[in-house]
């Protein structure tokens, strides 16, 4: 308790929404384990990577990041897909004109992902984040009154239809194109992030 109220009075409101759900993560994982004899596993096996790895043959993998832009008011996405090759096939920068919180922010980011993966035909795919927090609440399947929490369950009724898509937490070191670009994502928000933009990062 002396830990959170020293928390709560000495950090921005984007660190406060992160903490909350830290704390929902561990209340949730002790209700399981106390009361379901389940044991909340943080991570699946392929997460945590810390450098980027092409996926499988004939995968797409999307790469998911999102920006909060305090002095501009809004929040930027940005997508970027790649081949079996590493090579790229479409990248994609979206901003949001109001002010959310960071996971908030991921979690958009992560819907607007699924969205445009299954526009693509992209049914057979990997998606990665940097957010543990939002991989985590993506994975519990337990739902959360707020509005990330509803983000969250559009999240799930996405996935519902695209069923073979696996999401994996990464590093923000194994998620770097995304992160470099969405930091300029103000800048390029469009429809389509063409192959040279990327390469100026």
């Amino acid at each position: 308790m002396t830990w959170l109220k020293h928390m709560f009075s000495n950090v921005d409101k984007g660190k406060y929404a992160e903490i909350i759900t830290l704390c929902w993560s561990l209340w949730r994982s002790g209700n399981d384990l106390i009361w379901n004899q389940k044991s909340t596993m943080p991570h699946v096996e392929g997460d945590g990577a810390t450098v980027w790895v092409k996926p499988k043959q004939n995968l797409v993998e999307v790469s998911v990041d999102a920006a909060v832009f305090e002095d501009r008011g809004g929040v930027g996405f940005v997508f970027v897909a790649r081949n079996s090759d590493g090579e790229l096939i479409e990248a994609r920068a979206v901003v949001h004109p109001h002010l959310v919180a960071p996971v908030v922010a991921e979690a958009m980011a992560f819907k607007e992902a699924l969205s445009w993966m299954d526009a693509r035909g992209w049914h057979e795919s990997i998606i990665k984040s940097d957010c543990l927090p939002m991989v985590q609440a993506v994975r519990s399947k337990v739902p959360m009154r707020s509005y990330f929490g509803l983000i969250i369950e559009e999240c799930w009724r996405l996935l519902q239809r695209l069923s073979k898509i696996t999401l994996f937490f990464v590093k923000q070191s194994a998620n770097m194109v995304a992160h470099q670009v969405v930091r300029e994502s103000y800048f390029l928000s469009g429809p389509i992030i063409y192959i040279g933009v990327l390469f100026l990062f």
